[in-house]
C-alpha cells in the first residue's frame, strides 16, 4: 500500500483570514507533524495550491505559508478548481507512484478540501481526511466535517505507513 498525503491551500493569501486563523493555528502543528511521518516513510506530500485567473504564480501570497515545513522532494501542483484532481495531474501523479489511500488536509474543510476528498473516491482511491490537519471558518464547520467523514489521526498514519515498509 501505498499513500500520499495532500496539503490544500496553505498558501499566505488564505491561512491570513482572519476567519480562518483561529482553526489554521491549531492544524499547523498536525501537518507539518504527519508531513515528517510520510517523509520519513518515504510516501508522496503533495501541496495543492488553488490559482485564481491572471494570478501571478510568483507573487508570495501564492505560495505555501511559510509556517508548513516543506522539503525537497514534496511535490507542488496548482489547481483552478476547488477539487485538485479536477483538470490536473493529480491522479496520474498518485497512479505514477502506486498510491491507493490518500490523506486530505488543508484549507479550506468545507470546500477544497472536501471537493478533493470526493474526488478522490470518484477516481477510486481510498481517501481520509487528518484529524485536526483542517482549516476552516470557525471550530463549527472543522467538527462538523470531522464528525461527517472518514478522519484519521496521526498515530493510525503511522500504524499505515509502517505497514508500507513491509
Amino acid at each position: 500500500m501505498n499513500v500520499a498525503f495532500l496539503i490544500i491551500d496553505v498558501q499566505k493569501k488564505y491561512v491570513e483570514l482572519p476567519d480562518f486563523k483561529e482553526t489554521y493555528k491549531a492544524a499547523i502543528e498536525y501537518i507539518n507533524y504527519v508531513s515528517a511521518i510520510f517523509r520519513e516513510a518515504s510516501q508522496p506530500v503533495i501541496h495543492i495550491r488553488h490559482v485564481e485567473t491572471n494570478e501571478n504564480l510568483d507573487d508570495e501570497n501564492f505560495q505555501v505559508d511559510k509556517a508548513i515545513v516543506q522539503k525537497d522532494g514534496d511535490i507542488y501542483l496548482n489547481k483552478h478548481y476547488g477539487n485538485g484532481f479536477w483538470k490536473t495531474d493529480l491522479q496520474k501523479i498518485l497512479e505514477d507512484k502506486n498510491v491507493d489511500y490518500v490523506i486530505c488536509s488543508g484549507l479550506s474543510a468545507t470546500h477544497c478540501v472536501l471537493a478533493t476528498y470526493n474526488g478522490a473516491i470518484e477516481r477510486g482511491f481510498n481517501v481520509s481526511m487528518l484529524q485536526n490537519g483542517l482549516v476552516g471558518r470557525g471550530w463549527e464547520e472543522v467538527n462538523t466535517v470531522q464528525k461527517n467523514f472518514n478522519i484519521i489521526g496521526y498515530n493510525g498514519i503511522r500504524y499505515i505507513l509502517n505497514l508500507t515498509k513491509k
